[in-house]
């Protein structure tokens, strides 16, 4: 019985509300859906920087020479175009460059040797900004001959069909974890040179990734979870804050009813008149002389002199 007459009195609170009222609720409510939703959107915006991993693959080209029947007569190379690729390196970040290479398994890619791979980033105008150079040699491992051996002995009929690679055919290549994006000069391409100009190249990619703290890596890395979290807790902020005024509105409300319903009473009052038992208009002046004769008889009745 105490929950219907509850809501009773819920219900008839609220058709007591006024127009202008309703609707600023549910704008209220609408307000901290839009917050509640934007809220994640604006985190991840502030807090990621524009690439935090970016893996591109790349073109090996290189220039030929008519005096040598059109043979490589400058190293491969392979550009990175930010604007082409829609992305950007936020500035005031470090990222770190590295190169996955595949090699092709030939008797030239055999005897290459030692050879060295330069990354060069280039601001707007192609001037380079920074240089890293790293030495590469293809060469196996006491562990990759063993791994080899051990591979080819139990798959023997894959292997001599050549379905595995006689000798390790891929790299992966650190040129630096420390290359600041800066304000100023900001960078525009990244250009790939392979300082061999025999390297026969069957795929490579070259990997971007920024340093980022452990918020960025979570919203990063957990895109859903991070956004229902943050939508659940802004929206219970949100909602916390939208309850507390229009609770001290509506206290607002009450005490000005309240006040007014008090002037009211006040003003009724002061209309009454006195009245006899036949509902005549009583004259209250002499009751109140007599009160205070009763009170001040020296004062107000006049001394009578002796006569000599």
């Amino acid at each position: 019985m105490a929950i219907i007459s509850t809501s009773k009195k819920f219900i008839n609170s609220c058709r007591q509300l006024s127009s202008e009222t309703i609707l600023s609720v549910f704008a209220s409510i609408i307000i901290v859906f839009v917050a509640s939703f934007i809220t994640p959107i604006l985190l991840r915006w502030i807090l990621l920087p524009n690439i935090v991993s970016h893996s591109q693959s790349l073109d090996f080209t290189f220039r030929t020479c008519a005096d040598q029947l059109y043979g490589v007569c400058s190293f491969p190379e392979a550009v990175i175009n930010l604007d082409e690729i829609e992305t950007a390196l936020s500035s005031g970040y470090y990222y770190s460059f590295s190169l996955n290479i595949e090699l092709v398994d030939s008797p030239e890619n055999r005897q290459l040797g030692m050879f060295q791979v330069q990354v060069s980033p280039q601001d707007i105008a192609g001037t380079t900004i920074a240089k890293f150079k790293k030495t590469v040699l293809f060469r196996p491992s006491f562990y990759s001959k063993v791994y080899t051996f051990i591979r080819n002995t139990l798959f023997f009929p894959l292997y001599i069909i050549g379905y595995f690679p006689s000798f390790d055919t891929s790299k992966l290549i650190l040129f630096t974890d420390q290359f600041l994006e800066s304000k100023n000069i900001p960078t525009k391409s990244i250009n790939i040179e392979l300082q061999n100009r025999f390297i026969q190249v069957a795929s490579a990619d070259f990997n971007i990734r920024a340093h980022v703290g452990i918020s960025s890596y979570v919203l990063y890395n957990y895109p859903t979870i991070t956004y229902l979290i943050i939508f659940a807790i802004s929206f219970a902020i949100y909602s916390g804050l939208c309850v507390l005024y229009w609770y001290n509105r509506g206290i607002n409300l009450w005490v000005e009813e309240e006040e007014a319903e008090i002037s009211v009473v006040d003003i009724a009052n002061s209309n009454i008149e006195l009245t006899d038992n036949q509902g005549r208009a009583l004259n209250p002046l002499p009751y109140i002389k007599v009160l205070i004769t009763s009170f001040f008889p020296a004062f107000l009745k006049p001394s009578k002199k002796k006569r000599a």
